[in-house]
């Protein structure tokens, strides 16, 4: 399982370099993206840290994002050292924010049902910002952020291991996915449908369409990322995937 979880782990860490910026500080590497202040692309992960230089690491990455007017954030992965590195970010003031599972793709959908209304395509370069869109309006993205949303994944769709979709339901513009593979693993990624296409089948034809296509690649192992518990991840697990561990997000938010 710890070397599942390693690969994902750097799985993932080689997509937020298409994303962003990273800096490599030996105990841990450092996500930026000073035009998306979110805490998905503003992070510390792939900690390996020794127990007696843990609050050094933690005071240094604090540091790092507060000079940017970041809110100081750790991704928190089973491969995380030591072990008790959680147990150290909450005595640091850090809360526990958000905790999303890993999700691993049994293989081929059986007998899943599709929406004969549903069409889903893979776009061009012409269409990354009508997929922009469609995402936006899927996450509920504020208009602000769509220069640098677009930006980010036209560098995105550049790279030779991404696929990008557009789901349509009677024609118009309904949903959007992104499949991202690499060294032999693929992620679903960004899965989104627009607020009025909901219930209608979208995803799930979003997802089928992924899946086939990184069995056709020849990925050895495909996953995705959902919320624990949430509404997303009772889809997938329908779609035949099943988590095998959680990541964390931490945040700092001092004790006043």
């Amino acid at each position: 399982m710890e070397d599942m979880c390693r690969q994902i782990e750097e799985h993932m860490h080689s997509f937020h370099r298409l994303a962003g910026d990273v800096e490599d500080i030996g105990s841990a590497l450092l996500f930026s993206n000073r035009s998306l202040p979110s805490a998905t692309y503003n992070h510390a992960t792939r900690v390996r840290v020794a127990e007696s230089e843990t609050d050094r690491l933690i005071a240094d990455v604090v540091r790092y994002y507060q000079s940017m007017r970041f809110k100081p954030c750790f991704m928190v992965y089973s491969t995380t050292r030591p072990t008790t590195f959680s147990d150290s970010l909450l005595k640091a003031d850090f809360d526990l924010i958000d905790e999303e599972d890993a999700m691993i793709s049994k293989g081929k959908i059986e007998n899943v049902k599709l929406n004969s209304e549903v069409e889903v395509s893979v776009i061009d370069a012409g269409q990354i910002s009508i997929w922009t869109e469609v995402l936006m309006k899927g996450y509920g993205v504020p208009e602000v952020f769509r220069g640098a949303l677009l930006d980010m994944f036209t560098r995105v769709s550049h790279d030779k291991g991404s696929r990008a979709y557009l789901g349509y339901f009677q024609g118009k513009t309904a949903g959007s996915c992104l499949l991202y593979s690499f060294n032999n693993v693929g992620t679903i990624y960004t899965v989104a449908t627009a607020q009025e296409y909901r219930k209608k089948g979208v995803a799930t034809a979003l997802v089928n369409r992924a899946i086939a296509d990184s069995l056709s690649i020849g990925s050895k192992m495909l996953y995705l990322l959902a919320g624990r518990g949430s509404d997303a991840e009772r889809l997938y697990g329908k779609l035949g995937f099943e988590a095998v561990f959680s990541r964390r997000l931490y945040e700092l938010h001092p004790r006043k």
